[in-house]
């Protein structure tokens, strides 16, 4: 198993983080839902049997709140990110404490 340093700076950790979140917001969001109004007027506009409309919006909603539950995972992902950063944090701060008040013996 191979063993090696961790180097990450916080800085390293915000710029992922909110590369995540704006691709999420930016990127992913905008294009599931242009999904969706295309699927929506492609449905009520051009294909009209009734039997096949039904099924095919029911398979469409699934699939739809598959992609948003995607969008939230990446935007969740990224949080934990930051849940790491403030972890190494506070980590930082109990060793830097340990030192300075050493439990008394």
């Amino acid at each position: 198993m191979p063993q090696g340093n961790v180097s990450i700076t916080y800085a390293d950790i915000e710029e992922a983080t909110q590369a995540m979140k704006s691709s999420a917001s930016n990127t992913l969001n905008p294009a599931v839902q242009e999904a969706k109004r295309a699927f929506d007027h492609a449905i009520a506009n051009y294909l009209t049997m009734p039997q096949t409309n039904a099924v095919l919006e029911q398979k469409f909603t699934e699939f739809y709140n598959q992609l948003v539950e995607l969008v939230a995972n990446v935007e969740n992902f990224a949080d934990q990110f930051t849940q790491i950063k403030e972890g190494m944090q506070q980590m930082d701060s109990d060793i830097a404490n340990s030192i300075l008040n050493p439990p008394s013996q």
